[in-house]
């Protein structure tokens, strides 16, 4: 809102989460710019650094022996494991440190569940209705397609479930230790309002999401 009323960008106060505006700046200076006008000196100045080595480490986190999670100065997260297994472990760790609530809406959508996960209004019912229509899955069939991709993909098919069940596991460790309890001040508010823990996630919610995200492109 604050964005409509301005015209323009704004960067964040004190009491808005860290990193909530700091790139605002970037692409509205990209908005400017006539898309032939920019050339490979623009990149540094209308994107932020997509290398995979943070230009600077803000801080740093080891979830578990062998993940080492560094962050820059936009919060991006930089995932370094001893093995794959550690690093699909801490893609999943990051994922739900930054975007928790969001995860669980959608894997809530793809299972067409929104309305008995956030309430029954019209949009969540239709949503939910949508989402039957067009890619539904009891919880069975969607994890067999995690066992039927690795088949079809042979000899990487072990290296698919390890990521999968990596995955899972680290965003399961993230939830349990953001969300003790409803109320711990790293669980986003909108538990404490659905009074509601987030469950753990499963190989059939990695298929939900994607299920969902299929129908919608």
């Amino acid at each position: 809102l604050d964005v409509l009323q301005l015209g323009g960008s704004t960067t964040a106060t004190p009491t808005t989460p860290a990193n909530f505006a700091d790139q605002l700046e970037i692409y509205d200076a990209l908005t400017t710019r006539a898309p032939s006008s920019i050339d490979d000196g623009d990149l540094d100045d209308l994107f932020k650094d997509a290398s995979f080595t943070p230009e600077s480490v803000v801080s740093s986190a080891t979830p578990r022996p062998g993940v080492l999670i560094e962050r820059d100065g936009f919060g991006v997260p930089f995932i370094t494991g001893d093995t794959f297994a550690d690093v699909e472990y801490g893609a999943g760790y990051a994922a739900v440190e930054d975007r928790m609530f969001l995860m669980d809406v959608l894997r809530h959508t793809g299972q067409a569940r929104l309305a008995e996960f956030i309430g029954d209004s019209p949009g969540n019912v239709a949503m939910d209705a949508a989402q039957v229509r067009s890619a539904y899955y009891t919880p069975e069939e969607a994890a067999a397609q995690v066992d039927i991709a690795a088949r079809r993909a042979g000899a990487d098919g072990a290296r698919l479930i390890t990521a999968v069940d990596a995955f899972v596991t680290g965003i399961n460790a993230a939830q349990d230790a953001l969300c003790p309890t409803v109320l711990a001040p790293s669980c986003p508010a909108e538990y404490a309002a659905l009074q509601q823990l987030p469950e753990d996630w499963t190989r059939a919610d990695v298929v939900y999401v994607a299920s969902l995200v299929g129908g919608i492109f």
